[in-house]
This record gives structure tokens, sequence and C-alpha cells, in this order.
């Protein structure tokens, strides 16, 4: 009598086991792409994870301090066990696959650079520090996987459409890092989509406190509710409590400018400045021909192309989510598109798409609407006809 609620919560089980699967390789995917380019910039004196941990990195770079922050207080709470284990066993194949590859495509461009990431190499706290941030950068990109997954059921798509644009997404991130790949950056992906995933559940508490986590992580985060601001105006008129949404979106901006005020008063006497302009310098580098053709081996070596690949795949999505009814969310994709060129074009540096990396799950988050509007459409459809066909029978 059972059986049939039994075979179908272990049918259940089991593709919940398969979808956490996949996106599990999905993400170990996308960190081993980045991880291959850039390591964790080992032994750069600017921005390497042995200067982070150590509280000099050179500005801006310093001012990204969350993760590094994280993982110097996971280490010193671990017990000598595991913290061995993590050094001597793990840590060796890390430097193997994704360290010396880095060090010796790098080094002789940069003197100084193979005796620094020796020396912090030669540390066990390095060592595990290295492993922990990898394990969170790919527990991040799990997450960012997942959660486009199901925003974009939640959007109306097919689950066939869900798992196309989280396959997407793992697939053209790593086209960003063209001039270098930071640990910040993978924990923005996570940070941006978890505070979209509050706004479309109008969790506004947990809204206040990711933003203001994400503003230890990264700068962009006092941008998030302008990006969003099509979607919490629609958000706040469907609202029962708008007053207290107001409260906590007005809380959290709060929160964020004293964060950005007292990182730049902790970091004032590092070396570096607050910003890199860089306006001139891009400007003719979009204009030479060959900026526009120009390749590089992005997933593996031997394996060339687009370095607009980035450019080639989110302009195009953007604008089928605008065709049709335009919603709140393709709106806060234009917007995120429109500022992050701009700053892009700024204060990037030549085609370092990385700069705009948060457009990405703006613009897939807003194509996932599209689709939901069309399945809808069709499902509307498909009604009228039904009772037609009847009649004609």
């Amino acid at each position: 009598m059972n059986a049939q609620p039994v075979r179908h919560a272990s049918a259940g089980a089991l593709q919940t086991a398969i979808r956490h699967l996949c996106t599990g390789l999905l993400a170990l995917f996308l960190i081993h792409v980045f991880l291959s380019q850039w390591s964790l910039l080992d032994g750069s004196p600017r921005n390497s994870l042995g200067v982070y941990l150590q509280s000099e990195a050179e500005k801006p770079f310093a001012y990204r301090w969350l993760a590094p922050v994280a993982v110097k207080h996971l280490v010193a709470l671990m017990p000598e066990g595991p913290k061995a284990l993590l050094a001597d066993h793990a840590a060796p194949l890390f430097y193997q696959v994704f360290a010396d590859p880095w060090l010796q495509k790098y080094a002789p461009q940069l003197p100084g650079l193979m005796a620094s990431a020796r020396a912090d190499w030669g540390a066990p706290d390095y060592r595990t520090s290295y492993v922990l941030m990898a394990g969170l950068l790919w527990l991040a990109s799990a997450a960012s996987l997942s959660l486009i997954g199901k925003m974009a059921l939640a959007l109306g798509t097919t689950r066939l459409q869900a798992a196309l644009l989280v396959l997407a997404y793992a697939l053209i991130y790593p086209s960003v890092f063209l001039h270098a790949g930071y640990f910040y950056d993978v924990f923005e992906q996570c940070f941006a989509l978890l505070v979209i995933h509050c706004v479309l559940r109008q969790r506004w508490l947990a809204f206040a406190m990711v933003l203001t986590a994400m503003q230890c992580n990264r700068e962009t985060a006092i941008m998030l509710p302008v990006f969003l601001a099509p979607l919490i105006h629609t958000k706040l008129r469907s609202s029962e409590k708008p007053g207290t949404a107001l409260a906590w979106l007005t809380l959290a901006m709060a929160a964020c400018l004293a964060i950005y005020q007292c990182t730049r008063l902790f970091f004032a006497d590092n070396p570096g400045a607050s910003a890199e302009f860089h306006l001139f310098q891009n400007l003719a580098f979009w204009r030479e021909p060959g900026t526009w053709t120009a390749t590089y081996d992005i997933y593996a070596q031997g394996i060339p192309l687009p370095r607009l690949l980035f450019l080639l795949c989110i302009v195009p999505m953007l604008i089928v989510s605008l065709m049709g009814r335009r919603g709140p969310m393709a709106w806060s994709g234009c917007l995120c598109m429109a500022i992050m060129s701009l700053l892009f074009i700024a204060v990037g540096y030549r085609d370092e798409f990385r700069a705009m990396g948060i457009c990405l799950p703006f613009v897939l988050l807003a194509l996932a609407g599209r689709l939901g509007q069309r399945n809808t459409a069709l499902a509307a459809l498909e009604d009228i006809k039904e009772p037609m066909r009847a009649v004609q029978f």
C-alpha cells in the first residue's frame, strides 16, 4: 500500500542527489579553470594571498578583506591534526596543479616572484590557508550555481531552461579572467545572487545582513540597491509592510557606507591608490583593430577562443531579455550593464571583463524572467486552445 509514496520519495531523493552532484562538478570545473589560470597570485607583492593574510595588500585590493580574514581565523581555530593534513598532504597537490604552472609562466616576467612564492609556500599556515581558500571558492561557486537554478525556476522557467542557464553561467564566467583572477570576484558573485534572492523572496532582514557582508568583500555591494531598484520598487508595492522593508534597506545602505569609510581609514597606510584610472589607455586599446579579433586559451591550453567571449555571450542574452514585455529583472540587468560598462571603461584595464563580472547573474536572471513570461504566455494559449479542440471534436 505504501510502495507508491516510497518510490516517489526515492525518485525525488535520487534527482536531488544528481542535481547536487552536477552542481558540485560544474563548480569544480569553474574553480579549476580559475586556479589553473591564476592560482591565488602566489608571490605577487601587490595582491597575493600571502600579503592579504598579512594585511599588507596594496590599495585598492586591500579593501577586499572579508575572505582572507575568515581564512586566517579558520586556520587559527583548526586543531593541529587537520591543519597538518591540509598543509602536508593536500597543499602539495594544489601547488603542483595550480601554483607551480602559474609561477613557471610569470616568474620570468616578474623578478622576485618565485622567491616570494616559495617563502609563502614554506610556511605551513600559508599552505593550509591556500587549501581552505580553494575550498571556500568551490563552495561559493556551487552556491552561485544552485541559486541561479533556484531563482530561474522561481521566475517561471522550465527545469531544462533553468539547467541550461546554470550551465551557461559555469561556461561564461571563466571568460572574465583575462588579466587576473581574484578570489573576491568569486565571492562577489555568490553574495550578489544571495541579495537578489532575498529581494525576490522579500526577506529584508536577510537582505541587509548579506549586503553588509558583501561590502566587506568588495565595494560593489553599495551599488546593488541601485541595480535592483526596479525589482525592489515592484516588491515594495506588493509588500504588506513596505515601511519595514525600507527601514532595513536604509540600515543596510548606512552600514555599507560606514564599512566603506572605515575600511579606507584602516588601510590608509598601505601602498597603492584608492582607485586606478585607465580611461585614455582603454579608449586607445578599443580603437585598435586587433582588440576585436584577439584570442585567448580560456578553458585550457591549446583551445583559443575570442577574448571578447564574455561580451559575445552577455550582450545577446540582454537583448533577448528585453524583447516583449520588460519585467523588473530586465530593467535591473540594463541598469547593471550600463553602470558597470561606464566604470569598466574608466577604471577597468583593457579587456579585463572581470570588472563587469557582476553583470552576468543579472543578465542571466533577466533572461530567465523573459523565458518565464514566454512559458506563461504559451501555457495560457494552450488553455485557450484546449476547449476549442473539445468543441471541434
